[in-house]
């Protein structure tokens, strides 16, 4: 049943109102959708060409999305592949992944959750949005990482140094690198960063991160330099005197453990 709407005849608005419908899973017909816009069918069915036109346009096939008229129910449906669109229980998934890797803020995993519970068929929103709910955390760490880890991605792919400052305890430091790797570990994203000047490999983990500047220099082909790269994140104890500043500044991911857990983990 379709209500009257008065669009003044613009085609802009019976376009978008039309896919808007199809896109919510309604069946339209040629005759309601002419009586409703004060339109001929012959003008509708030049809406729903324009609509395919668009939609193979900006899709990679047409398999992908397509508008088809169904004969048994005397409509136009919007036809997608199932294959190529989230299902109900891979958002779930991935909704779980985000939540449990704490690797974002609680304000950047509801942003991400919210835009892939919307991604859901509004059949089963509700229920995916109440499994996600009740496993949702607070994270003590409010850093905004999606952004840092933009800037960290674009400098690493166009090889550019940066002007890195970074926060450990209550120092602060600057290192001018080049960024090698980004990789996440243990709950956290964490750089790898050449520097150029000492020939020194730093990991730094992305909360410690105070500001990224783009230093203005030649590109360098910093990666058959490095005599050594680390592939991965390893637990180590070292044994240190001496000044503290100058031990977060070698090892700037490092974290103070008592005797008595170093008795425990050295027995290990």
């Amino acid at each position: 049943m379709f209500l009257y709407v008065n669009f003044k005849n613009e085609k802009a608005f019976r376009l978008l109102d039309i896919y808007e419908r199809l896109m919510k899973g309604e069946i339209l017909s040629k005759k309601d959708l002419a009586h409703c816009y004060s339109v001929s069918e012959k003008t509708i069915q030049r809406d729903i060409s324009d609509l395919r036109t668009y939609l193979v346009e900006t899709r990679f096939s047409r398999d992908e999305m397509n508008i088809y008229y169904n004969k048994k129910i005397n409509g136009y449906q919007l036809q997608k592949n199932i294959d190529l669109a989230l299902n109900s229980t891979e958002i779930i998934a991935l909704c779980k992944l985000i939540i449990c890797s704490k690797a974002f803020s609680g304000q950047e995993s509801q942003k991400l959750i919210s835009k892939l519970t919307n991604l859901c068929a509004s059949a089963y929103r509700r229920e995916v949005e109440e499994l996600v709910l009740t496993h949702f955390y607070t994270s003590e760490d409010e850093t905004k990482k999606i952004p840092l880890l933009r800037q960290c991605s674009e400098m690493m792919h166009l090889h550019k140094p940066i002007l890195l400052t970074y926060k450990v305890k209550k120092y602060q430091y600057q290192k001018e690198i080049m960024i090698d790797d980004i990789c996440f570990d243990d709950h956290h994203f964490y750089i790898y960063g050449y520097e150029l000047q000492t020939n020194t490999y730093y990991v730094i983990e992305l909360s410690q991160i105070v500001q990224i500047k783009e230093r203005l220099q030649t590109q360098i082909g910093y990666g058959k330099h490095l005599s050594k790269k680390v592939n991965s994140l390893t637990n180590q104890i070292i044994q240190y005197q001496g000044d503290e500043e100058l031990l977060y500044d070698k090892y700037p991911t490092a974290i103070e453990i008592s005797e008595k857990e170093y008795s425990i983990k050295k027995a290990i």
